[in-house]
This record gives structure tokens, C-alpha cells and sequence, in this order.
């Protein structure tokens, strides 16, 4: 009977608790981290959500007002996240915790356009996409998993207030 119990918690084990063949490593833990994120500020989110096409991957933005104070907020136009991938701070891990660094910045004096205030009311949003090739990472390897680990800051358009947006995004297997 013990080696009969042995038996049946061994394959619980070996076949029960183990990693499912085909389901995704990183999916639960990147929702996890992403309803525990702490917001950076209350004032505006900004969120972003892969987009897999052929070997193509596209980062869909979306920034938004979630005041309470349901006021508008300005932000620099010159400044939105998917017109400056440049200052993105992204960084990847892989489902074997390996650590991809966002490539370093180029040693040249970045040239900037005039501000340019845009008001985005409360509870509204601006959208835009980027190509993860333009993106200041490394390439990744499209057939495993990847979290994308990213903070950006943007400015009011009027003065030296700046907005810290962080977050994190799963970027699935290319199968």
C-alpha cells in the first residue's frame, strides 16, 4: 500500500503539477504583476498590449486620463511614447529568468521639436503603435515568452512637470 501511495503522489507530481505542454509560462504571472503594479501616478496610465503578425510584432499604446479630478491633462505632443521609442527604459525576461537590457542609448544630441501642449480629457485616450524592431531592446527571440518590463516619461507641454509611466507587457511565443 506505501509504494502504491508512492506511486500515485509521483505521478501527481511528474504529471499534475508540472508545466502543461502548450500553455503559456508567463501569462498568469504577467497579469499578476500587472494588477499589482503600482501606478507611478494617478493622473494618466499608460498601457501596452503585443500584437503578433507573422513575425511582426507591434506594441499598441494607449495612454489615458484617469483622473479623478475629471479634469483634462496636457501632455507634449512632441513627447507621446509612440513618436520617441528612443526614451523608452525597457527591459525583457524570459520564462528562464534570463535578463535582456534595453540596447544603450547613441553617444548624439538628441534634437527636439518645439512643445506642443495637447489636452486629453478626462477618462479619454490617444492611441499609437510601435514596431518592437524599433524598440531600444536587443532581438529577442520570437519563439519563447518574453515580459516586457518598460517605464517612460512624458511632459505637460508647459512647464518642467513630467509624468513617470510604468508597466508590463507579455510578449507570447511566436509558434
Amino acid at each position: 500500500m506505501r509504494k502504491l501511495f508512492s506511486l500515485f503522489a509521483l505521478s501527481i507530481l511528474v504529471f499534475g503539477c508540472g508545466e502543461r505542454v502548450g500553455q503559456p509560462r508567463l501569462k498568469s504571472l504577467a497579469r499578476g504583476l500587472v494588477e499589482a503594479w503600482p501606478p507611478a501616478n494617478r493622473e494618466l496610465k499608460l498601457e501596452i498590449h503585443s500584437e503578433i503578425k507573422g513575425d511582426r510584432v507591434t506594441l499598441h499604446c494607449v495612454l489615458r486620463n484617469v483622473s479623478l479630478a475629471g479634469a483634462s491633462i496636457n501632455v507634449d505632443a512632441s513627447e507621446l511614447p509612440w513618436l520617441n521609442l528612443d526614451l523608452f527604459d525597457v527591459n525583457a525576461v524570459g520564462t528562464d529568468g534570463k535578463v535582456v537590457h534595453r540596447n544603450p542609448i547613441p553617444a548624439v544630441a538628441r534634437i527636439s521639436g518645439p512643445q506642443r501642449p495637447v489636452a486629453i480629457a478626462s477618462g479619454e485616450s490617444m492611441e499609437g503603435k510601435i514596431d518592437l524592431a524599433a524598440m531600444p531592446i536587443g532581438a529577442l527571440k520570437r519563439n519563447e515568452e518574453w515580459l516586457l518590463l518598460w517605464s517612460y516619461s512624458i511632459g505637460d507641454g508647459h512647464s518642467e512637470k513630467y509624468y513617470v509611466l510604468s508597466g508590463v507587457t507579455l510578449l507570447e511565443a511566436n509558434t
